[in-house]
C-alpha cells in the first residue's frame, strides 16, 4: 500500500485595521436655547407679544418755506447804519407748533400757504400710539437766496413818461443768519425789535453773507436737552405738568418756559438811505430726535 503526503500551504493575509470615526461629543443644550426653541416653535408667542415698545426714539422732520423782506435805511434816522431786521420765529422743541409766526407775518410776499403750522412729519402717525412726546436735540439747517429785479426804464413824468424798455437791477447785499444767546428763550415779540449793529456788537449772531442769486447762503444750528440746566435724566418718570417738564401730551404746547426759539433774520449790509433791498428766499429743515413714552394699550374690542 502506497500512501501519499499531501501538504496544503495557506498564507494569511491581514486586512488592514478600519479608520474609525472621530466622533465629537455634543455638548448639552442650555435652558436658553430650550426656551428659545420652544419659543420659536409656537407662533402664538410672537403675536401676544406688545406691538409697541413702552418707549422708543424717533427722528422728526419739519420744512418750512418762507420769504423775509428786509427794510430799507431811513434817511435822516439817528441810527439809520443799523435798522431793524426782518425776522421769523421758530420754535425748536414744541413739535406741536413748531412756526411761531403763523399768522401776521409782516411784509410783502410772506409765504403762509397751506403747509404753514404743520407739524412734522410723523407727529399724528406716532400720536395715536404714545401719549407723551420730549424733543431730545434739533439740527436745523437754513438756506437763502437773493435774487435779480426787472423793472421798467422810464424816463420823464406824467403826461411825458416814456417807457424804454426793462432793466434788470442788482441785488443789494444782505446779511441773513439767526439770533443766539439768551434770544434762544425770547419769544419773537420780545425780539423783533432788534437791530442788526446791536446784535453784531454784542457777539449774538451768525450770519452768511448774500451779494447776487447765483450762490445761496447755507446756516447751521443745533440745540441739544442735555445742555440745558434744568435737564432731568429720567425723562420717561417726569409728568408734563410739572414746572420742569421738557416733554408734552401730544397735540399740546410745552411749558412756555422751556420753549426754546430761533430767530432767523435778514438784514441790509449797506449804509446808502432808501435803497430797498430784494426780498430774500429761505428753506427751513428741522430734524428733531424725539422721545416718546406713555404708550397707548390695547382695549378691548
Amino acid at each position: 500500500m502506497t500512501f501519499v503526503k499531501i501538504i496544503f500551504s495557506v498564507k494569511i493575509i491581514k486586512m488592514p485595521p478600519k479608520k474609525q470615526k472621530n466622533y465629537k461629543k455634543k455638548k448639552p443644550r442650555s435652558k436658553t436655547s430650550k426656551r428659545q426653541a420652544y419659543k420659536n416653535s409656537y407662533a402664538i408667542s410672537k403675536i401676544t407679544a406688545p406691538l409697541m415698545p413702552k418707549t422708543r426714539l424717533c427722528m422728526m422732520t419739519y420744512i418750512q418755506r418762507f420769504r423775509l423782506d428786509p427794510q430799507p435805511i431811513n434817511a435822516g434816522s439817528t441810527d439809520s447804519h443799523c435798522s431793524t431786521m426782518a425776522m421769523r420765529t421758530f420754535t425748536l422743541n414744541n413739535l406741536n407748533d413748531i412756526d411761531e409766526q403763523t399768522s401776521g407775518v409782516t411784509g410783502p410776499g410772506a409765504m403762509n400757504d397751506e403747509f404753514a403750522n404743520h407739524q412734522p412729519r410723523g407727529y399724528d402717525q406716532w400720536g395715536t400710539h404714545y401719549n407723551n412726546m420730549t424733543c431730545l436735540s434739533t439740527k436745523t439747517t437754513i438756506e437763502a437766496r437773493n435774487r435779480y429785479i426787472t423793472t421798467e426804464n422810464k424816463t420823464g413824468s406824467g403826461a411825458s413818461e416814456v417807457t424804454h424798455g426793462f432793466m434788470v437791477v442788482p441785488p443789494e447785499p444782505v446779511a441773513v443768519g439767526f439770533l443766539t444767546s439768551h434770544f434762544n428763550k425770547e419769544t419773537h415779540a420780545s425780539a423783533v425789535g432788534t437791530k442788526f449793529n446791536d446784535v453784531l456788537e454784542q457777539r449774538q449772531c451768525v450770519y452768511r453773507e448774500l451779494n447776487d442769486d447765483r450762490h445761496k447762503a447755507k446756516l447751521v444750528h443745533n440745540w441739544s436737552l442735555k445742555k440745558e440746566p434744568t435737564y432731568n435724566k429720567n425723562l420717561n418718570m417726569e409728568t408734563t405738568t410739572s414746572d420742569y417738564a421738557w416733554g408734552s401730551m401730544y397735540s399740546q404746547d410745552i411749558n412756555t418756559a422751556n420753549k426754546r426759539y430761533l430767530h432767523i433774520f435778514a438784514s441790509p449790509l449797506g449804509i446808502l438811505d432808501n435803497i430797498d433791498p430784494t426780498p430774500i428766499d429761505c428753506v427751513v429743515q428741522i430734524s428733531a430726535v424725539v422721545l416718546l413714552s406713555n404708550r397707548n394699550e390695547m382695549g378691548r374690542s
